[in-house]
């Protein structure tokens, strides 16, 4: 009877060299988990093929697929992993005691040769002396498979040739024959990237829809790479790669031309959570002590901004789903309030926020509100317009703000007719403010029965600025503060004595304007 014998099959990876050695990595979004199978010990391959993508279940042809695994004395080594690839290989597998896991997967068709020019081929073979980049598929990687450790490509026959394997070094970086990308931005970003780690110099030979090639700048160097893509797909598998570099490191400066604004932005993306990270003059730090390269601050300013849009998206983007995030906010906060408004060419002009807890909760608090605008230092710039209250802790409580292209007339009005659905126009009402002319006259006109006051801060500062006496500042405050009319004077009289033209500057902007005493309104304790 004939034996029959149960193995393990992984479907779902990929072989990765880390640490020195090869492992076996799941692909993401698949199976995490073996197939076992059962097949007879005297199994041809052909059938054996066929029965892994029956267990599987993979749509591919036999001669597709890859079946490979690393054998259990060789898995802590520098070791290409064992191919199965005819009848021999497979009864040396099956015969052995230890049979570790099958590792299969399926190779790609990448296209070869399809839109390379004639003068680029010309240029490659210039640029190489005379190396021939086209080697068919199945001479590529032939001797890697052959011999379990990689041998330096160094021909051995004069002076120069013992220089370069003095000279030779592996260039760290992990790729390797097969390795694929999710696109060609991806695989140049990578090299790059590499290139500043390892301080070496590419130079761009083919740069087609389909055919990416990059050698080493150094004349008489031996690094090269080849990557092509697939048909089926936009990426990119390297086909050829020759790591070893066997130039000198005597012609390399601290200054890498890779080390582009866009490569830098890439580089420190995962040091930006949520936008926020390193300064310029941290990430010049770093680039100096991680890479050993100089950058102008120009480039590391750019390039933080890059990194910080990958991370949070460009402000472009942030403007165009305007409408989406405020379907959003409402959706999630039922009862909230937003508008935006665009002008005739449909570029943006205003956007008004009001959560629904802002609305409710303003409809319980004293009814002062302070309204100012803030300069915003985005690609874009503008102003942002806040209107906030005090809770009964004396705590800031935000009742609405508002995104504008400028602090006038219009935006102003825009705001105060939004805050108008919910903040009703009482005489309770009263709302403070910086004296800026467009926030009185838009006042007088959406909230005619509120009263208008001026914000004691403000006002004394700019009292502190223009008489430059710190003892008038401290009356004024008392002034400000002062319930009723004879407390009033006593204070205010000290400033007529000190300094007259501080009690006239004072008259002319109106008691009322600032005093509690003479409100006629209810200011209570905000005088702000």
């Amino acid at each position: 009877m004939e034996e029959s014998i149960t193995i393990a099959v992984d479907c779902y990876g990929e072989w990765i060299e880390k640490n020195n050695r090869f492992i076996w990595r799941w692909k993401d979004g698949d199976m995490s988990e073996s197939v076992l199978m059962t097949v007879q010990r005297d199994v041809l391959y052909n059938d054996f093929v066929n029965s892994i993508i029956s267990y599987c279940g993979l749509n591919c042809q036999p001669n597709d697929l890859v079946i490979s695994y690393m054998h259990k004395s060789f898995e802590n080594q520098r070791v290409l992993p064992f191919k199965i690839s005819n009848q021999l290989r497979l009864g040396a597998y099956l015969s052995d005691a230890t049979r570790s896991v099958l590792r299969v997967y399926v190779v790609e068709k990448p296209i070869e040769n399809e839109n390379v020019g004639q003068d680029q081929q010309n240029l490659l073979n210039d640029e190489l002396n005379g190396m021939n980049m086209n080697i068919p598929d199945d001479e590529i990687g032939h001797d890697m498979e052959e011999d379990q450790t990689p041998t330096p490509i160094v021909d051995i026959g004069g002076s120069s040739q013992l220089k370069q394997l003095n000279n030779l070094q592996d260039d760290e970086t992990g790729f390797y024959i097969g390795m694929t990308f999710k696109n060609k931005d991806e695989l140049v970003t990578s090299l790059h990237i590499a290139c500043l780690k390892k301080d070496f110099r590419l130079a761009k030979v083919i740069n087609s829809r389909s055919v990416y090639c990059f050698k080493c700048a150094h004349p008489e160097c031996k690094w090269w790479l080849r990557a092509v893509k697939f048909k089926s797909s936009d990426r990119f598998c390297i086909k050829i790669y020759k790591k070893y570099h066997t130039c000198s490191s005597e012609h390399i400066t601290s200054h890498n031309p890779h080390a582009t604004t866009k490569v830098l932005g890439k580089y420190f993306k995962n040091r930006f959570p949520n936008g926020k990270g390193l300064s310029t003059k941290d990430m010049t730090n770093q680039l100096r002590t991680e890479l050993g390269c100089k950058v102008s601050y120009w480039k590391i300013y750019k390039g933080r901004e890059i990194a910080k849009s990958l991370v949070r998206g460009t402000h472009e983007h942030g403007y165009g789903v305007l409408d989406a995030y405020r379907y959003l906010l409402e959706s999630a906060n039922p009862g909230s309030k937003t508008a935006l408004q665009v002008d005739e060419n449909g570029k943006f002009k205003y956007f008004f926020v009001a959560y629904a807890a802002w609305i409710q909760g303003f409809q319980q608090l004293r009814k002062v509100i302070a309204v100012d605008g803030t300069f915003l230092k985005s690609k874009y710039e503008g102003v942002l317009l806040s209107a906030v209250a005090q809770d009964a802790e004396n705590h800031i409580f935000p009742v609405a703000f508002c995104v504008v292209d400028k602090e006038c007339d219009a935006s102003y009005q825009y705001f105060f007719e939004q805050m108008r659905s919910y903040v009703d126009d009482t005489d309770e009402l009263c709302i403070i403010s910086d004296r800026h002319s467009s926030i009185r006259k838009m006042i007088s006109i959406v909230y005619p029965s509120a009263h208008y006051g001026c914000c004691m801060r403000h006002l004394g500062e700019n009292i502190r600025n223009n008489f430059h006496n710190a003892k008038v500042v401290s009356h004024f405050y008392n002034v400000a503060k002062a319930y009723n009319k004879v407390e009033f004077y006593d204070h205010f009289n000290q400033i007529r004595d000190m300094v007259p033209k501080a009690d006239e500057h004072l008259e002319s902007v109106g008691f009322h304007r600032w005093s509690r005493a003479f409100c006629p309104g209810n200011r209570y304790n905000i005088i702000y």
